[in-house]
């Protein structure tokens, strides 16, 4: 835990002074006031920056800088790629019981309100609990925090993060509820798989997870 601690605490630091203000924005204004406030918000500038932003909670990304990882550590390589997969494994399963939940498109339809589109964006219509890309985003931009040893890598990494889950309500195509959630659940299991890679005896017996490729 004291590697986990160090490496990641401003990370952690600056994500639990934004989560508790954000959830009771949540719970006072509700979903739908918030989405239109910060729909209403828009230039073409921020349409370009957060449609290339969310792409970053892709995980294409993720898979790229696996690769890339292989080069320094196999076990890096290891925990982003079991975090991948569970937590795509974990929102599929939450958006199939959560079924019919309409996302910011659909829900908005009902009430004739105005909302603002980015060009290019494929909007969805159900499904919108949680946000797989926040909870991407969260894991993943967070166990990088874990394995850089400078400290102002770990805020530029929650910075990439809190930006990927802005991004979804930006585009209209997540509720603030569903990346709340969504970064909780991405941090979560970030800290459960660091937790069991590098700590468990399975793992912890087979030295060659710590070796790398060599070019």
């Amino acid at each position: 835990m004291k590697a986990l601690n160090h490496r990641s605490a401003p990370f952690l630091g600056f994500y639990l002074m934004v989560l508790l203000p954000v959830l009771f924005i949540w719970l006072y204004f509700g979903k739908g006031q918030i989405h239109l406030f910060i729909n209403h918000y828009h230039s073409p500038f921020f349409d370009h920056f957060f449609y290339w932003i969310t792409k970053l909670g892709e995980p294409l990304v993720a898979c790229t800088v696996i690769i890339g990882l292989l080069f320094f550590k196999y076990r890096y390589s290891l925990i982003l790629g079991l975090n991948i997969g569970i937590c795509a494994l974990t929102v599929s399963i939450l958006k199939a019981i959560v079924v019919n939940d309409m996302r910011p498109f659909k829900f908005f339809q009902y009430f004739n309100a105005p909302l603002h589109f980015v060009e290019g964006v494929r909007l969805h219509e159900y499904n919108t609990f949680p946000s797989g890309h926040t909870t991407l985003a969260f894991s993943f931009f967070f166990l990088l925090s874990v394995f850089c040893k400078k400290p102002w890598l770990s805020i530029v990494f929650f910075v990439l993060a809190l930006l990927v889950g802005y991004s979804r309500m930006y585009l209209s195509m997540h509720f603030l509820a569903d990346v709340w959630v969504g970064s909780v659940l991405g941090i979560s299991i970030a800290i459960g798989v660091y937790q069991l890679v590098t700590y468990h005896r399975w793992f912890t017996s087979r030295k060659w997870w710590d070796g790398r490729l060599k070019v």
